[in-house]
């Protein structure tokens, strides 16, 4: 019964909270800092170099956006026509199967193409079985993805 009544009690409060951490004003120092009516003040102190890193780390990942997931390689190859090969494999995924992005990218010397946005290795391992009609040595790779759309 003590329980139900914390839970209860403490349930307004959780819940304001998690709404707020997900406005997209600003970062969490910013929230923090922001007077709130009915509320006390928050004071930040750190020190000035972690500060500095938090604000490195910041924008290198402004700088490249995504995060670490997997795609299916259905080309890789080098050679004189490498790259239109390239790019017939790739336009053949994106016409035979609808809204799968693809990627192709030149790593010296050689053209390579890959396909999907997959969280986890399970994702892309379906998605190469989907594509082993039409590329039978697909194989899947370890890459920066985009991020998944928002509903």
């Amino acid at each position: 019964m003590r329980v139900l009544l914390l839970i209860l009690l403490f349930l307004p409060f959780w819940a304001g909270s998690s709404l707020r951490a997900q406005t997209p004003e600003g970062d969490i120092y910013t929230l923090l800092r922001a007077p709130v009516e009915g509320a006390g003040k928050a004071e930040i102190r750190q020190p000035r170099k972690l500060a500095e890193a938090l604000s490195n780390y910041r924008a290198k990942n402004a700088q490249h956006p995504g995060m670490d997931g997997f795609r299916v390689r259905i080309y890789r190859d080098l050679g004189r026509d490498a790259r239109l090969q390239s790019q017939v494999a790739m336009d053949k995924a994106l016409t035979q199967f609808e809204g799968l992005h693809a990627y192709m990218t030149f790593d010296s010397p050689y053209y390579k193409v890959s396909v999907g946005d997959c969280r986890t290795r399970f994702e892309a391992y379906v998605l190469r079985q989907k594509l082993l009609g039409l590329f039978p040595r697909s194989f899947v790779v370890t890459e920066r993805i985009n991020f998944p759309p928002t509903r």
